[in-house]
This record gives C-alpha cells, sequence and structure tokens, in this order.
C-alpha cells in the first residue's frame, strides 16, 4: 500500500504504517543462500503480552522478476522513477530495493567485521535461542529470536566470559553486555549473554569492540594473546568526508545492472546509528542469575562449563 503494510496470517492481521518503521536491515546469512531482511519498528506490534521491536524476513539470493501493479506515470510522479513497473536481480535485493523506495528509509547493511571465516556475524545463542550476532558500526543485531537491537552508546560495559586464552580446555566463549541504567527501566542494570562463540572469533570480537571504543569490563583477564590476521575486507566502507558527528555513506547500490552481484559482492554501508526502543526482556537478570549459580555448581564438582 502507499503509506503502509499490511501482514496477515491465520491467527493475527497487522497494519504497519511506514512512518512507523525507523530503519531497515539487509543482513547476510552463515549459508550464503540467504539475506535475512529486517524492518525496525519504533512502535512495537503485539501478539498476546509480546512485543515485537522488529521484523524478520528471510530472503533467497536467488535470481528473481518483479513486477508492480503501477503504470510509468505513476511511478515517476511518486517514486521519481526510483521503481520500474517490471525489475530483476537478486530476489532479497528486490525486496530491500522496494521496502527502501516505498517507505523513504535507508537499508543497512554490515560494515568492517569479520569472523574467522571472513563472515560478517557470530553464531551464538541468546538464553535458550541460537541465532546469529552481527557486530554493524553503531550497534549490535541478534536474529532471529529474539530479535534485539543493541546500540553501542547504550552499553555500559562488555565482559567476555568462560575465555581462558590457549591454556583453557573450552572451545566457547560468552559475551556479556551490561546496558546503562535508563529511567522508567525495573532493573537497575540489564544484561545480555550471548553464549557458545566459538574461540576461532574472540581476537575478532576483541579487536572490533576495543576499536569502538567500548568499556570491555575484564581487559585484564582477556588479554591481547590472539592478534588476528585479517585478510581484505568482506564489505568496502567509505565514509564522506567532513561530517564529524555520524558516519555517512551511500546506501546500498541497488542498480539493476548489477542486482545479481551485489548480494555477495562488496557493499557500501550507511550511518549505523539507530534510536529504536529496545526488546523488553525483563527475566534476562533473573536468568542470568542462576546461570552464574549454575556454572558456580558445576566448577565445584570437577566440571568446566
Amino acid at each position: 500500500y502507499d503509506s503502509f503494510l499490511r501482514m496477515r496470517g491465520a491467527k493475527y492481521d497487522y497494519k504497519i504504517k511506514y512512518d512507523d518503521i525507523s530503519r531497515l536491515f539487509l543482513l547476510p546469512k552463515q549459508d550464503e543462500m540467504h539475506m535475512a531482511f529486517v524492518i525496525a519498528l519504533d512502535k512495537p506490534i503485539r501478539q498476546g503480552q509480546q512485543r515485537y521491536n522488529m521484523l524478520v524476513m528471510q530472503c533467497t539470493k536467488e535470481h528473481a522478476e518483479m513486477a508492480i501493479n503501477l503504470d510509468d506515470k505513476t511511478l515517476e510522479k511518486e517514486y521519481e522513477g526510483a521503481l520500474q513497473s517490471s525489475m530483476e536481480g537478486s530476489f532479497a535485493n528486490l525486496v530491500a530495493k522496494t521496502f527502501k523506495v516505498i517507505t523513504r528509509k535507508k537499508v543497512f547493511i554490515p560494515g568492517k567485521f569479520q569472523n574467522a571465516n571472513q563472515q560478517a556475524c557470530v553464531k551464538c545463542a541468546l538464553r535458550a535461542n541460537e541465532g546469529h550476532l552481527y557486530p554493524l558500526e553503531k550497534q549490535f543485531i541478534f536474529i532471529h529470536k529474539p530479535a534485539v537491537l543493541i546500540r553501542f552508546d547504550e552499553i555500559e560495559s562488555i565482559e567476555f566470559q568462560r575465555y581462558a586464552g590457549g591454556q583453557g580446555s573450552t572451545r566457547n566463549f560468552d559475551l556479556c553486555v551490561s546496558l546503562h541504567n535508563t529511567p522508567g527501566d525495573n532493573l537497575s542494570v540489564k544484561e545480555y549473554t550471548f553464549s557458545g562463540i566459538d574461540k576461532t572469533n574472540y581476537a575478532a570480537l576483541y579487536n572490533f569492540i576495543s576499536g569502538k571504543k567500548i568499556r570491555i569490563k575484564n581487559i585484564e583477564g582477556v588479554g591481547i594473546e590472539e592478534q588476528p590476521s585479517l585478510g581484505a575486507p568482506l564489505y568496502d566502507e567509505r565514509d564522506d568526508a567532513g561530517d564529524d558527528d555520524e558516519e555517512s555513506s551511500e546506501d546500498e547500490d541497488y542498480d539493476q545492472a548489477n542486482a545479481s552481484e551485489s548480494s555477495s559482492s562488496s557493499e557500501d554501508i550507511d550511518s549505523d546509528d539507530m534510536g529504536s526502543v529496545i526488546s523488553d526482556d525483563s527475566d534476562l537478570a533473573e536468568h542470568r542469575k542462576k546461570a552464574g549459580l549454575s556454572e558456580k555448581k558445576n566448577r565445584k564438582g570437577g566440571k568446566e562449563v
């Protein structure tokens, strides 16, 4: 629709105004066959007692054709020719381009971060849910359940847990993100613990986080013995000169001529300072406390968690 989108299912029917969309994200998945298209909302939708601030759509990277049900005159008048009546290219790029034009919101993609396999995310779990954590230029995004957005300016400190350098026998570590106290929060400290991150991704995460000037709580304990040897970045980043307060670069390129290549090749990234609300996960502190007690008991019994 011209001013809103509609989501319909067997048990729900939502009308979401484009004005209530804050930003859009296009994130590559580790299988290299799909992209996650994420819609971040200023006003979350409700299903029962649960609120959802982000909607996640899985899109294939396969070549596709798309027909816009509007005549050329209307497309030129309403969207200044940015959409054509018939378009083709990667399905994920076509979806992102269409939403970008009709919502007039920017599309953000990952920046400089690369994991040990030169990918833009790390596999981990939030509580009992497995997913992927994307370190973007000004925020973390975890998808897909529950989808969580954490802006860097909201972070008080980050702690690397269960990491023993080259001496420990564990192959994984946890990343605990503590947020600043905010007015109206029921918790004095809010934490997100991303668990089960492969040890090979430690160096990339440590260097990325320290490069963003985020306080690492246990920096004395984690050390920097595993300096990475990073190759060419997976994504190119071109910052516009003369913008001191905000990172700014071009939107993702959706030209039809290279749409089939853009999903897998290097892209430009947008500014990454997002102002949407983080999901309300009020049980995280209690879960964190229980996890800590369980870890102590296991260690006393001679097991390393």
